[in-house]
């Protein structure tokens, strides 16, 4: 079932785009693993200012996963 949360979120950002509910699907994207799609939703809309926003969340949220996994590390090293 987690092997297709990707997928769920997907569809329900593509949803969300159609409904013009720009930044929910944008955080769907994310989820998804698609901010590319996320940044061509915007330059397609026009809204091409957001994009900025879109790789700043990216690589946040790249460094939080680095973080979680050195944490992760140094609790096993303590071990």
């Amino acid at each position: 079932m987690k092997e297709k949360l990707p997928d769920i979120s997907n569809k329900y950002a593509l949803y969300l785009e159609d409904e013009g509910k720009f930044q929910e699907a944008e955080v769907e994207f994310i989820k998804a693993n698609k901010p590319k799609e996320a940044v061509l939703m915007y330059v397609v809309s026009g809204l091409s200012v957001a994009v900025a926003d879109i790789t700043l969340h990216i690589h946040f949220n790249v460094l939080q996963s680095y973080h979680s996994v050195c944490l992760s590390f140094e609790i096993c090293k303590s071990k």
